[in-house]
């Protein structure tokens, strides 16, 4: 089956205009996490989330704090876990051996300041903690 639409002049197709302040904006799409089949229940939710700001500037700013700490903090996680090397060392490092050995070989990511991975860690009944490699009667992985 063929449908056809009418003809539409493209010149005459005008561009939607942007809206520029807090109180235009409208969301694409709402997820809450489940499928909501009730628009009932969907218009509630909606409401709920305007009547307590979730969308508002000051919201938004609380959430990008929230998020750039969180990030800090799984840096900091993560830099406990590395060997205990300073980027001055790394960088020294880097320089001597791109100086001596440039023309012979490419840089491994160790001679780049990325540190290779210094520790096996286990996360097992909620506890994550360091691992020797050996697999233990009781590590069922």
């Amino acid at each position: 089956m063929v449908i056809e639409e009418p003809y539409v002049d493209p010149a005459a197709k005008q561009i939607p205009e942007v809206p520029t302040t807090e109180l235009e904006w409208v969301p694409l799409e709402l997820s809450f996490g489940i499928p909501l089949f009730s628009s009932d229940l969907n218009r509630k939710v909606c409401r709920k989330i305007a009547s307590h700001g979730l969308c508002s500037r000051e919201s938004l700013q609380k959430l990008l704090h929230s998020s750039r700490k969180l990030s800090l903090q799984v840096l900091s996680f993560v830099h406990s876990f590395q060997e205990n090397i300073s980027t001055m060392e790394l960088l020294s490092e880097a320089s001597f051996s791109s100086s001596a050995s440039s023309l012979l070989s490419p840089l491994s990511s160790a001679d780049a300041g990325v540190p290779l991975p210094a520790k096996n860690l286990m996360f097992k009944d909620g506890v994550l903690s360091e691992w020797s490699g050996r697999s233990p009667s009781s590590v069922l992985i």
